[in-house]
């Protein structure tokens, strides 16, 4: 799907991870069977130290508008806050949120450097179960304003939207993008299940 422009992570039944040319690290995660039972079709993250980093190429440097989708499947979790996918310094990234204690979550969606999130409201989503977290960014028609508006959906169910202060910072050249952690891989370590990571 590259030619898209579509930067999709799909588990592959080898330990990479591809977005789609670009080669990621896995950090301890392992494969596991997906929501339909396939082997080998998403990665089991263990919340401890499991991540997988992804080198931060030209085409994932996106600063403007931008859509990321994960199926997660969340376990009870170490931390307050669980990286899905993460970008240095929030530029872009997806996150869960505990609540309702460590037996539900809210997920949460950030992008086009602004400083504020939208959230998915509430403490409704469901630990151990299946679903797609979806969040979207797009700038104002007015090219002068730094507007933006933030969506983010619940299994292609809209749940909330925001207006917020996007372009506050510039996205960090250096830095991985990290997937089930911080970019850095030392903390936030999500629990859980993933697959099918997309940014574009």
């Amino acid at each position: 799907q590259a030619e898209d422009g579509i930067r999709d992570y799909k588990v592959t039944g080898v330990q990479t991870c591809a977005l789609p040319i670009y080669d990621g690290t896995v950090n301890g995660a392992t494969l596991t069977e997906d929501r339909f039972g396939e082997e080998s079709s998403a990665y089991l993250f263990d919340g401890e130290d499991d991540y997988i980093s992804v080198p931060i190429s030209e085409s994932l440097k996106i600063e403007e508008d931008i859509t990321l989708s994960a199926w997660v499947k969340r376990d009870a979790s170490n931390y307050w806050t669980d990286y899905v996918i993460h970008v240095w310094d929030e530029y872009y990234t997806i996150r869960l949120d505990q609540r309702n204690n460590n037996s539900r979550f809210e997920a949460f969606g950030r992008g086009a450097g602004s400083w504020d999130h939208v959230g998915s409201s509430g403490n409704s989503l469901m630990n151990n179960e299946w679903m797609m977290i979806t969040f979207t960014s797009t700038k104002s028609a007015d090219e002068n304003s730094k507007s933006k508006t933030f969506k983010i959906y619940v299994n292609g169910e809209l749940r909330n939207t925001q207006s917020r202060v996007g372009n506050r910072y510039t996205i960090n050249q250096g830095e991985p993008i990290a997937i089930g952690s911080n970019s850095t891989g030392n903390q936030n370590f999500f629990k859980g299940e993933q697959r099918n990571i997309r940014a574009f």
